[in-house]
């Protein structure tokens, strides 16, 4: 399936994945996102929608649950609901994270700490820009 793709990432270096589309729920426990749930650098994503219920412990986000590569001209439309680093793109965008161009239009449901509407917490991310609610 196209998730065990995105979440099996270990091996993959400079891959751009673009036009993905998730329409369906998404649960776990740590870093979870409705297109992948941890992305290394040099690893993209390029208009990506998610429409599916994304729920996790923490860094659950509607797109990437922990960010280390780049976000952009994506969306997220559904509902996003964790405990800790929840965000309606990121959870947590690491120190490498580039996140530009995009949006969340979805509700965000932290049931503790660290909640945002965009990204749960920036770590020291390289870019947060021209990204709307």
């Amino acid at each position: 399936s196209n998730n065990e793709f995105v979440q099996n990432n270990d091996q993959l270096s400079d891959i751009t994945i673009k036009n993905c589309i998730n329409n369906e729920k998404v649960s776990g426990l740590d870093r979870v996102g409705g297109i992948a749930g941890f992305t290394k650098p040099a690893f993209t994503l390029d208009s990506c929608e998610n429409t599916g219920e994304v729920s996790g412990n923490q860094y659950v986000g509607g797109i990437v649950g922990g960010n280390y590569g780049t976000l952009t001209n994506s969306t997220n439309y559904a509902t996003v609901i964790g405990n800790i680093n929840v965000g309606g793109l990121v959870g947590l965008n690491h120190s490498a994270g580039d996140l530009s161009n995009s949006y969340n239009k979805g509700k965000v449901i932290g049931n503790k700490d660290v909640i945002g509407g965009l990204v749960g917490t920036n770590n020291s991310g390289k870019y947060v820009s021209i990204s709307f609610l």
